[in-house]
């Protein structure tokens, strides 16, 4: 088994483009002929390199709405769906890995905005887990570059209290729901279960001590309360800050499943005086720390890592060789997300099955609809209009309708543990394709190579062909000059598959079975030798031959895109 040791070398076009298709939203070709040529260090280095802060979502008439009241459900609507443009622009025109990992929290620490507060609340939200990652990234604010810090802020992430009923956590009345989703989604796992309420990382009893820890704190509505390190909007404390009256700070008790009897220390926060905004941040800041100092919590994390980027498959060698050291990495990291990454996006094991098909690792994943989609539309550098303007909202808003027709709907995953693709056994990444939305995953590649002034955009395959940079190989050029029909025919297929079904490399892998299926495929009934003078004939002034040689290229682009294959990362 391959291992965590770095790889040597160039990366060459098979791991390149295996490295850009996982750690951001996909790649034009000439981006991966660039990172081919790159070492896997100057690879993470140009992914890694230039996390900034971007400017805030605007309205279509150029006036930023994150300052705006929202007065009414239906005016706090148009602002959230222009928060969700915004973000889609920013997945699709990010250079680096950013927007890859943003979302990637947003998967662990989800939010559902029916229940997740108004707009802005979602949009700080996304801000609090952006400035997280630059600040790990960059090391600009090292007071707040660690995972365990990030759990400690979303406790009180206006969002947040919304959605799991922080709000309504009051001594005397603890609401357990957000308590029992930090243990059980955000920062451990349930591990095994022993017994009715138990689980081998932690009880119902420290569920009920937890809840008592995160009593007395409201929605601010006004976004006026300010956290110290992150300087975003937070909730506020119940009462005033010296005399934090909801706040139930009294004593405790945890079972030894997390190893510790007594909470808060007593000599840090004395339990027999008021509770104020500083004792109770301060049990809070305690109990992240107690879960955190559990080697099982950087392991969970480092299991969602490993489903997002790698593969759903954990077997026993994977938790000893890959999770477990993993762990051990982020933990005496100081809880780091990007040591961990660098180490894994480095390793052997990311690009064991580069060198060939047989391995799960090298298109072991069926691609979420996000990465089909501007995967699909960044290979052929397809651009968009301005971000904010209104026609580039609505590009935006038909991207989240193809989105939710193949199964992710942006901000609104079926429940708290977020969208079931990235953390269900046992289907994982499987569960993308139903019989639904497998035909809406084809439509999609259909409708990008049918002219309609209501698609997306609309991809000229022949145009794309004859481009100077996609280039004819010389052995199309040789076949084209040939009076074997066949291997004209042949060659074209291999060019284009070489594109677009990266894991077949040489095209020669793919079986004599299935190669006769495209082609049969992409002739549509046309014989060879037709075929043969409408292709050489597709740049002259004839439009009908030119519509056939249109035509048949476009049969190849879906037989080669709806196929398994392209389906897969």
């Amino acid at each position: 088994m391959a291992t965590l040791d770095p790889i040597s070398g160039n990366l060459g076009a098979k791991k390149a483009a295996h490295l850009l298709k996982h750690i951001t939203f996909g790649a034009s070709q000439p981006q991966i002929d660039t990172f081919a040529n790159y070492n896997v260090n100057q690879a993470l280095d140009a992914l890694f390199n230039d996390f900034s802060f971007p400017l805030a979502p605007v309205k279509p008439d150029g006036s930023a709405w994150v300052d705006s009241l929202s007065l009414d459900d239906e005016k706090d609507f148009e602002l959230l769906q222009y928060f969700k443009c915004w973000w889609l622009g920013l997945m699709y025109n990010g250079s680096n890995a950013l927007e890859k990992f943003v979302f990637f929290i947003h998967t662990v620490i989800p939010t559902k905005e029916e229940i997740g507060g108004s707009a802005r609340d979602i949009y700080f939200q996304n801000s609090l887990y952006r400035l997280y990652l630059i600040n790990d990234f960059s090391n600009i604010k090292p007071e707040f570059n660690r995972y365990n810090q990030l759990l400690k802020k979303i406790c009180l992430d206006n969002s947040m209290l919304n959605f799991l009923d922080g709000r309504v956590n009051v001594k005397g009345r603890p609401n357990e729901n957000f308590a029992r989703e930090l243990f059980e989604l955000f920062a451990m796992g349930k591990g095994p279960t022993i017994g009715i309420g138990n689980y081998t990382n932690y009880t119902e009893t420290d569920i009920k001590e937890a809840a008592k820890v995160f009593t007395g704190w409201d929605k601010d509505n006004t976004f006026l309360t300010k956290d110290a390190e992150t300087l975003l909007p937070r909730g506020k404390i119940k009462g005033t800050t010296t005399n934090a009256n909801s706040h139930d700070n009294t004593k405790k008790t945890f079972t030894s499943a997390l190893a510790s009897t007594e909470f808060p220390v007593p000599e840090i926060i004395p339990t027999t005086i008021i509770p104020t905004e500083t004792t109770a941040l301060a049990e809070i800041n305690q109990l992240i720390d107690m879960i955190f100092a559990k080697e099982e919590a950087s392991n969970y994390l480092m299991r969602r890592i490993y489903r997002f980027f790698v593969h759903y498959n954990i077997t026993e060698a994977i938790e000893n060789d890959v999770i477990k050291p993993l762990g051990l990495i982020f933990k005496s990291s100081g809880f780091r997300l990007r040591t961990v990454l660098e180490t894994l996006f480095k390793s052997e094991h990311f690009y064991e099955a580069a060198s060939g098909i047989n391995d799960d690792k090298m298109g072991g994943m069926i691609k979420s609809p996000l990465d089909l989609i501007f995967g699909t539309l960044k290979y052929f550098e397809v651009t968009f209009p301005t971000s904010g303007t209104q026609v580039f909202n609505d590009k935006m808003l038909k991207i989240q309708n193809y989105m939710s027709e193949m199964g992710l709907r942006l901000l609104d995953p079926y429940d708290v543990a977020g969208y079931e693709p990235y953390y269900q056994a046992p289907l994982f990444n499987r569960s993308w394709i139903n019989t639904n939305t497998l035909l809406r995953r084809y439509q999609f590649i259909n409708d990008l190579f049918t002219f309609n002034e209501d698609n997306l955009t609309f991809i000229d395959p022949l145009i794309w062909f004859n481009d100077s940079k996609n280039g004819v190989t010389n052995a199309i050029a040789t076949a084209e000059t040939s009076i074997n029909n066949q291997k004209l025919a042949k060659e074209l297929l291999e060019y284009i598959a070489s594109k677009f079904l990266v894991y077949y490399t040489p095209i020669s892998q793919i079986s004599e079975a299935r190669y006769n299926y495209f082609a049969i495929y992409h002739l549509g009934g046309l014989s060879f030798e037709n075929w043969v003078f409408n292709w050489n004939n597709r740049n002259g002034t004839n439009m009908m031959i030119q519509e056939d040689a249109r035509a048949r290229l476009k049969n190849i682009f879906n037989v080669l895109m709806q196929s398994p294959e392209y389906q897969l990362m």
